[in-house]
């Protein structure tokens, strides 16, 4: 697990889309997760396929599944702090 944090206007989502660039080029497939539709909105401003949290979810998908495509996921967390610690405690993010 790794984290980034900093002010509004920091650079954040530019770092992101930069980091994203990276890990697609080693590979893995990026998708970005967050707790509200707008904060999804914002992240997808990274490029990357971005839903919300509990849409993924409803769906029953867990972090570290292969996609149909056999490559690994990598996944973003956006806002993290606003997800609920009942999610954060009943889910598995091991993979």
């Amino acid at each position: 697990m790794m984290a980034l944090e900093g002010v509004a206007g920091a650079g954040k989502t530019t770092s992101l889309a930069a980091i994203r660039d990276a890990v697609e080029h080693h590979g893995y497939e990026v998708k970005g997760l967050a707790p509200t539709s707008r904060a999804a909105q914002k992240l997808a401003e990274t490029g990357m396929e971005t839903e919300t949290l509990q849409r993924h979810l409803a769906r029953g998908q867990q972090p570290g599944q292969q996609s149909d495509g056999g490559r690994a996921r990598v996944y973003v967390v956006d806002e993290a702090s606003m997800i609920s610690a009942h999610v954060r405690c009943t889910r598995s993010w091991s993979g």
